[in-house]
C-alpha cells in the first residue's frame, strides 16, 4: 500500500502546475482559439476535437484572470510549444486523424490530467494505490494496432470493447453514448457558502492569477443562474478559484 504524499512545493509541485495550467487555459482563449485552429490545420489537417473543447471551456476562466497575469503569459504561443514536445513527422504524419488524436491525447491529458490530477495525486491524498487494467503494455499496443473502423464507427466511440462486452451488457448498455463520469454542478448548500466565504476573502484577492472583483461579480450572479450549462460553467470557474486558493495559501504564503 503506497503511503500518502503531499504535493511537492516550488515550481514543479502542485502549486507550479497549476499556475502553468492556468496559463495554458488562458492562452486557449480569444485569438488563440484563431491560432489553433491555423496552426493544427496547417500541421496535421484538423483539429482533435479534445483540443477544441479544451480550448473551448478556457473562454469561461480568462474573464477571471488578473490582467497582469494575462499579460504576462499573452505573446506566448502554447500549441506551438505543444506540437514541438511530439515528434510530428516520426509519429503523426501519414497516420489517419483518429489515431493522430489519440497520440497527441495520450502525450497530454492522458498522463498530466487523468492520470495525474485525477489519479495519482487523488489517489495518494487517501492512501490508495489505484490500477489502471486498460494501461497494461500488452494490451495498448493491440489496441494501436487495430484499424480505426475497429476503434470508432460513425460516433460510436469504443467500438471494440462495445462488441466484446455486449454478450455481457444490455443493449442500452452497449449502444449508450459516452458519458464521462462528473459530478452535477455544485452551485448549492455547503459548497456554495464555501465559495461565497472564500473568493470574497482579502486572502483570494492575493492570488495573483484572478481578478478579484471579476470573481466577486460572478459570487453575486450566482443565485440568478439557472439554465444547466451556465451553471456547469460557473461551477467549474469558480471551483478553479477556489483550488487556487487553496494551493497559494499553502504552498506559495
Amino acid at each position: 500500500m503506497a503511503s500518502k504524499q503531499p504535493p511537492a512545493s516550488g515550481p514543479r509541485g502542485a502549486y507550479g502546475w497549476f499556475v502553468g495550467g492556468v496559463a495554458a487555459w488562458f492562452l486557449a482563449t480569444g485569438i488563440h482559439q484563431v491560432i489553433l485552429s491555423w496552426l493544427l490545420v496547417g500541421e496535421l489537417g484538423f483539429v482533435p476535437t479534445w483540443l477544441r473543447t479544451a480550448a473551448a471551456r478556457a473562454s469561461w476562466l480568462g474573464p477571471l484572470l488578473a490582467p497582469e497575469f494575462r499579460e504576462r503569459f499573452a505573446d506566448r504561443d502554447v500549441y506551438r510549444q505543444f506540437l514541438n514536445r511530439m515528434d510530428v513527422a516520426g509519429q503523426l504524419k501519414a497516420r489517419e486523424p483518429v489515431n493522430q488524436s489519440l497520440y497527441l491525447w495520450s502525450k497530454a491529458m492522458l498522463p498530466d490530467v487523468l492520470l495525474n490530477m485525477l489519479g495519482d495525486r487523488t489517489e495518494m491524498a487517501h492512501s490508495i494505490e489505484g490500477r489502471t487494467p486498460c494501461l497494461d503494455h500488452d494490451l495498448v499496443e493491440r489496441v494501436n494496432s487495430m484499424p480505426v473502423h475497429m476503434k470508432i464507427q460513425g460516433i460510436t466511440e469504443k467500438y471494440v470493447l462495445r462488441e466484446a462486452a455486449r454478450p455481457y451488457l444490455t443493449d442500452t448498455v452497449c449502444k449508450r453514448q459516452k458519458h464521462p463520469c462528473v459530478s452535477p454542478p455544485a452551485l448549492g448548500g455547503r459548497f456554495l457558502q464555501l465559495l461565497q466565504d472564500t473568493l470574497r476573502t482579502p486572502s483570494f484577492a492575493s492570488v495573483p492569477f484572478f481578478d478579484a472583483k471579476a470573481m466577486t461579480t460572478l459570487l453575486d450572479r450566482l443565485p440568478q443562474i439557472s439554465e444547466d450549462e451556465a451553471r456547469f460553467r460557473t461551477s467549474w470557474s469558480s471551483l478553479y478559484g477556489l483550488s487556487a486558493h487553496v494551493l497559494h495559501t499553502r504552498y506559495a504564503q
